[in-house]
């Protein structure tokens, strides 16, 4: 073997050795610092995720809640379309997004720090956990319940005070897992009192002081009015007008008793709808206000849930109160595609004559030249 040979074969074991030392740097050391890593991620959350068959692991989806803050007690549970439902102290819709949030919070939330191991009942008080101004319930199918109690803010670091049932010790979490798990109802409940899903709306009527009309529709297909005649109606204002009414949201909710209900004037509402979807789910709202601009406007919802009496802007009377003609079609040529077998067109320029116009001014041409003279001869 030739000295250059040897020479690259030298080259080609050093490489190999090379990569085999950096191979178990990376899976010996570097991976495993990474679990390491994430296990002490893992170890610092509030809920342990459940480990999966795979390897991998998967959050708790809870889907009941027992919230006490705010000197409320509310309990509410999560439905198989994936929306929430308070179900104590009264049965009405939930608000999505903030149930979400809550579970949200007690997914992801962390422990910053271990405050006490073992703390005495000086300690409890000094946290605010021997009377926890939030205790949180939370169920799921399959785990054990979880219950948490916070305590007052430490205003040091604006870390929370947080004790778990069955665990003594007192731990800090961020300050906002306390804001969000710090829900009473009126901040669980849904104030989308007049609002409802386009989606599966087969049927509206809309009947106010200044309009009375009803649109429906099979289900997938365009809406029509029914009401006060018959005609195409553009079903993409119609869905753009239910989205539009999200924006008016409840400031208040007040009980739904007989002598509010007389109080408020909802009885003999000033404009009345009903949305129909399917043939069992039907969601009534009424307004109600004083003829004085300053006077409050009232409003009862009465869906599937149960009933909802509450206040909202003044702008909710013209938003449930919409003219039919700003929902009409006004679609010129309408066809549907599976009709069509063959198009032709022909140009406007060849069906209608063009607007006459003055002939274009005629450049003008030189003069001739002047004949030569003629030569004479003597």
């Amino acid at each position: 073997m030739s000295a250059r040979s040897k020479n690259l074969w030298t080259l080609l074991g050093a490489a190999v050795v090379a990569l085999g030392v950096a191979l178990y740097a990376w899976l010996g050391v570097m991976k495993g610092e990474e679990k390491e890593a994430e296990r002490k991620r893992t170890a610092e959350r509030l809920v342990q995720p459940i480990s999966q068959p795979d390897g991998g692991t998967e959050q708790v989806r809870y889907d009941r809640l027992v919230v006490k803050a705010k000197g409320d007690t509310t309990e509410l549970v999560r439905q198989p379309d994936q929306a929430w439902v308070i179900i104590r102290p009264l049965k009405t819709a939930a608000d999505v997004q903030t149930a979400e949030a809550l579970v949200g919070a007690l997914q992801y939330a962390r422990i910053r720090a271990t405050v006490e191991e073992k703390p005495s009942t000086e300690d409890l008080h000094r946290f605010g956990l021997d009377k926890p101004g939030i205790e949180v319930t939370a169920s799921a199918q399959g785990v054990s319940p979880l219950t948490v109690r916070v305590g007052i803010e430490n205003p040091y670091d604006a870390s929370a005070f947080l004790q778990r049932e069955g665990d003594p010790k007192v731990y800090a979490v961020d300050g906002s897992t306390r804001s969000s798990l710090d829900k009473g109802t009126f901040d669980l409940r849904d104030r989308d009192v007049i609002a409802v899903r386009d989606l599966g709306v087969t049927r509206i009527e809309v009947r106010g002081t200044k309009h009375d009309w009803a649109v429906g529709r099979d289900p997938g297909q365009p809406y029509a009015f029914v009401r006060p005649a018959r005609e195409d109606t553009d079903t993409a204002a119609i869905s753009a007008w239910l989205s539009s009414l999200r924006s008016t949201k409840a400031t208040k909710i007040l009980d739904d008793t007989p002598a509010e209900r007389k109080r408020t004037g909802v009885e003999k509402p000033q404009v009345e709808a009903t949305f129909q979807r399917g043939a069992t789910e039907t969601v009534r709202v009424r307004l109600a206000a004083g003829k004085a601009d300053t006077d409050p406007v009232y409003a009862l919802r009465e869906d599937q849930y149960g009933t909802t009496l509450a206040e909202v802007p003044r702008t909710a009377l013209a938003a449930l109160d919409k003219s039919p003609a700003e929902l009409r079609d006004r679609a010129v040529l309408r066809v549907k595609p599976e009709d069509v077998a063959r198009i032709r067109g022909k140009a406007i320029r060849d069906v209608l004559p063009l607007p006459s116009e003055p002939p274009a001014a005629e450049e003008p041409q030189p003069a001739p030249a002047a004949p030569a003279p003629e030569e004479t001869t003597s």
